[in-house]
């Protein structure tokens, strides 16, 4: 038991660090914060802007690039843009209070907490790639204890091999729930000062709300078609708008 809290402790230590940069993107990364700091009107703003999502194109996944994104376009004024950047930020630093706050003053809506985030209470203390480096570690400590029990056939190791096997299942589900939320389903921000959601996938269609979706306004993809895609909006309606009237992500 004292083993299992032990080693519990120590993984998460290690998954409260923060995502480190690759070696050849940190000069990159630094242009950036630069030009942030210098700059002194919003053409400044989005160059920096530029530096940081040129990260992101390269495929670099981190919530300080993200973080920053949207630190950029919330100064040059871009608030839908800096919205959908501080949201990505979220799976890499879910605990950080500024990112939330961040989220707020561009508009962004608080979002209730699911029963699952009230029972599985570490959800938002931990990064996405963090939990994944938590679990698989487990699923290696399980493995051997088990193996070890085999191998002795000691009592106090099966004790210890079940609250591991417990801790495993536990950090998998916590993996598998992000995936869905964060990988899985796809979320959005409209850009576009107004747009009208339709009933099908053409500007032929007959609108599908009473009123255009103005700027800023959240979503989730329910499907795509050629550069139309499906939303869904948080008091349940959907409706058609062009790909590029959004941000997706």
């Amino acid at each position: 038991m004292t083993l299992a809290m032990a080693l519990l402790t120590c993984l998460l230590t290690i998954s409260g660090c923060t995502q480190s940069l690759p070696p050849d993107k940190v000069q990159q990364f630094q242009k950036g914060l630069d030009e942030f700091s210098q700059a002194q009107k919003p053409d400044d703003y989005l160059k920096s802007a530029q530096t940081y999502l040129n990260l992101v194109n390269q495929g670099v996944k981190s919530g300080a690039v993200y973080y920053n994104l949207g630190n950029a376009y919330a100064m040059a004024g871009d608030k839908p843009r800096a919205l959908a950047a501080y949201r990505q930020a979220i799976p890499y630093m879910p605990s950080n209070p500024h990112l939330l706050d961040n989220i707020q003053s561009v508009g962004g809506k608080e979002q209730s907490v699911p029963l699952f985030e009230n029972l599985f209470f570490w959800q938002n203390w931990i990064s996405f790639p963090n939990k994944a480096l938590v679990a698989t570690i487990l699923s290696i400590v399980t493995t051997l204890t088990i193996l070890a029990y085999f191998i002795f056939l000691k009592r106090p190791i099966l004790y210890v091999g079940v609250v591991f096997v417990l801790l495993t299942v536990c950090a998998f589900v916590s993996v598998h729930y992000d995936y869905q939320r964060f990988v899985q389903t796809q979320h959005g921000v409209v850009t576009a000062s107004k747009v009208v959601a339709r009933k099908g996938d053409a500007d032929t269609y007959a609108p599908a709300l009473t009123k255009p979706i103005t700027a800023g306004v959240e979503f989730t993809v329910s499907q795509r078609r050629g550069d139309w895609i499906l939303i869904n909006l948080d008091d349940s309606h959907e409706g058609w708008i062009p790909v590029s009237s959004a941000i997706i992500y």
